[in-house]
C-alpha cells in the first residue's frame, strides 16, 4: 500500500462526495421546469387501465341571478393546465363528489341577460334586467301601478311579467300608453 493511497472507507466517501457534487452541479446547470400539480380525487381508468383522465367539470357561477352553467362537463387533463393558466382566478372544489374548476362572474347567466321583468318601484312601474325578484333596476316609468288593471297589479305583485327580450317587454309597454300619468 503506497503511502498516498486512500483506505477503501475514505474512497467511498470520495466517491460519494464527488456524486453529490456533480448532482449539484447538474441541478443548477439544468433544473427541472416548474410544475402546477393539483391534487384531483376524480380519477377514472381507461380501458387499458394503463393512464388515468382527471373527471373535472369547468362551471361559471353567475352572482347576479345566482345560477351556475356547466361550461365543459370533462376537462382533459392537459387542456387543464392550460385552462388554469389563462384563468388564475379559477377556484377547484368539491361539490357532490365531482371536482370543479370555478370560474365566477359578476354578471347574469346567458339566460337572464337578455331577459326584462316589470316589477314595481315606489308607486311606479319599473323595467328590470335579469331574473324577476333578483334583477337590476334599468328603468322607472311614468305609469303608477295604482291605475294598471287589477289583472296586471296581481301579475307584478307575483313578478310574473317575465319578457325573454326587450322588444317583447317594449310590446307590453305599448299597450299601457293610457296608464301614463
Amino acid at each position: 500500500m503506497s503511502e498516498h493511497s486512500l483506505p477503501a472507507a475514505g474512497r467511498r466517501f470520495a466517491i460519494v462526495l464527488a456524486i453529490v457534487i456533480c448532482a449539484i452541479v447538474l441541478q443548477y446547470y439544468y433544473p427541472e421546469p416548474e410544475q402546477r400539480m393539483i391534487n384531483y380525487p376524480g380519477r377514472v381508468a381507461t380501458e387499458d387501465n394503463s393512464r388515468h383522465q382527471e373527471l373535472v367539470k369547468l362551471v361559471t357561477n353567475y352572482l347576479k341571478c345566482g345560477h351556475s352553467v356547466v361550461l365543459e362537463n370533462t376537462i382533459d387533463p392537459n387542456r387543464l393546465t392550460e385552462i388554469m393558466a389563462e384563468h388564475p382566478e379559477l377556484e377547484l372544489q368539491q361539490i357532490d363528489g365531482d371536482t370543479v374548476l370555478m370560474l365566477t362572474n359578476e354578471g347574469f347567466c346567458p339566460d337572464h341577460e337578455e331577459k326584462r321583468y316589470l316589477g314595481i318601484r315606489g308607486e311606479y312601474l319599473a323595467i328590470f334586467r335579469g331574473s324577476a325578484g333578483n334583477g337590476e333596476l334599468e328603468s322607472i316609468t311614468q305609469i303608477r301601478v295604482d291605475r294598471l288593471p287589477e289583472e296586471w297589479q296581481s301579475k307584478l305583485q307575483e313578478g310574473k311579467l317575465v319578457f325573454e327580450d326587450e322588444i317583447s317587454l317594449m310590446e307590453a309597454l305599448d299597450s299601457l300608453d293610457e296608464y301614463q300619468s
